[in-house]
């Protein structure tokens, strides 16, 4: 168990993500994680183009895990 934060942040055409995990173990002790990360939206065409100019075929975009809406992708692709 423990707690979550997440912070976005859209800057530049990208967004800027803060977050931070408190975990609790087993043993009743806790540790705290810290990360920052950043996305940039991608368009379906956008990604499929980027990925089969570098090599990617049988590309295969869906909706990212648990998600009904295309703000989230989820994709698969592979190298011949």
């Amino acid at each position: 168990m423990g707690s979550h934060s997440s912070s976005p942040v859209w800057a530049e055409g990208r967004i800027l993500v803060e977050e931070g995990y408190e975990l609790t173990g087993p043993d009743g002790l806790s540790t705290s994680h810290a990360y920052t990360f950043e996305m940039r939206p991608w368009t379906r065409a956008e990604l499929t183009d980027h990925l089969t100019a570098h090599g990617f075929d049988h590309v295969e975009i869906g909706a990212g895990v648990g998600r009904r809406t295309d703000d989230r992708l989820f994709v698969v692709a592979e190298r011949p």
